[in-house]
């Protein structure tokens, strides 16, 4: 049947909303590249006035711009730029969290910066990570590699062998243990989170214990929080321990115990060492935590590019240290780290 004059179809109107769509994406994207080619512009005429010059300008994308890990990885990268005379910048903090690391990327490689810190977010940042390298930019991956491509090395932590240091965790626990959840990014690559349960499942094959994964929406604000909550304050108690892979996820679940009584309920499996988490260590409601030894990775990531740009190689892998810290050594720990 013909639809009546004047009227769009439904396929119609789907074409113009997927034309409106992708220029929409492109003008953030555009809008975004002209910001940061201004920012570098400017940043060069306020080094040359106080009589420091940068030889490269890096640039660092996390996709977590307001947690406090990567927070600390960057400031790491940034003061070991400094030292060798390279602008770090942390596209996130600059442009805000409306935009994807994919939309970082692609304004990176527009504008032609001179290397990459990146954390993989999906297939896309593969080809992404092509792109820049028939650009001649170098890309350093970060925490998790789980992508193809043109990368030259990764710096971080595998994956199954922090599983493993979880799951070695849970067996010290006193209390009886039916079922373990795994707070994962829903919108994450999901081959290193697969590991980190495999770890964990590989320590506890012989304990029965059940462990499932439980994905975490972070389309704003709340919704991980509301997320976290609503396990916690499930009437059934549906699991007795959760493990948080991210600060965040482990402070909103410690945040939730104390504000709803359920200290002792449920046991938490943190995730990096921020004071908050520490001092909830110090008090028993997180059980304990595993820091990534985030100085090390910021620094390794910075050096990485350096040796790729002086010798045109660099290895391929380059791990960093992991902490478990708990009840019996966090003062130990304090002391080491002040």
């Amino acid at each position: 049947m013909k639809n009546p004059r004047g009227r769009m179809s439904n396929e119609q109107l789907l074409k113009i909303s997927m034309i409106v769509s992708c220029m929409a994406a492109l003008m953030i994207v555009a809008l975004g590249t002209i910001f940061l080619r201004a920012k570098i512009s400017y940043l060069s005429v306020a080094e040359m006035t106080t009589s420091l010059a940068y030889d490269k300008h890096y640039v660092f994308i996390s996709g977590g711009a307001s947690d406090s890990f990567w927070e600390s990885v960057f400031e790491a990268a940034k003061e070991e730029g400094k030292k060798q005379h390279i602008l770090v910048e942390n596209l996130g903090e600059e442009l805000g969290n409306d935009y994807s690391v994919n939309d970082y990327l692609r304004m990176a490689i527009s504008s032609e910066v001179d290397g990459i810190l990146v954390v993989p977010e999906d297939k896309e940042t593969t080809t992404l990570l092509e792109e820049a390298d028939q650009k001649g930019i170098p890309v350093i991956t970060l925490l998790y590699d789980g992508v193809e491509g043109k990368r030259k090395s990764f710096v971080g932590i595998n994956s199954v062998n922090l599983g493993k240091a979880y799951g070695e965790q849970i067996k010290k626990i006193e209390t009886p243990i039916n079922k373990v959840t795994v707070l994962v990014d829903a919108e994450a690559e999901s081959n290193n989170q697969n590991m980190i349960c495999l770890g964990i499942k590989e320590v506890l094959e012989k304990e029965k214990i059940t462990v499932e994964t439980k994905a975490i929406n972070r389309a704003n604000a709340f919704s991980a929080e509301e997320s976290i909550r609503n396990i916690i304050l499930n009437p059934q108690k549906v699991t007795d321990v959760l493990v948080c892979l991210s600060a965040e996820d482990t402070q909103c679940a410690y945040q939730a115990l104390v504000d709803y009584n359920r200290v002792g309920d449920i046991q938490i499996m943190g995730y990096y060492e921020s004071d908050i988490i520490l001092d909830a260590i110090a008090k028993n409601i997180i059980h304990s935590t595993i820091a990534i030894d985030t100085k090390q990775m910021g620094e390794k990531a910075i050096k990485a590019l350096e040796d790729f740009n002086l010798k045109g190689r660099v290895n391929e892998y380059l791990s960093v240290n992991i902490n478990v810290i708990d009840a019996e050594n966090i003062d130990t720990y304090k002391v080491n780290t002040n």
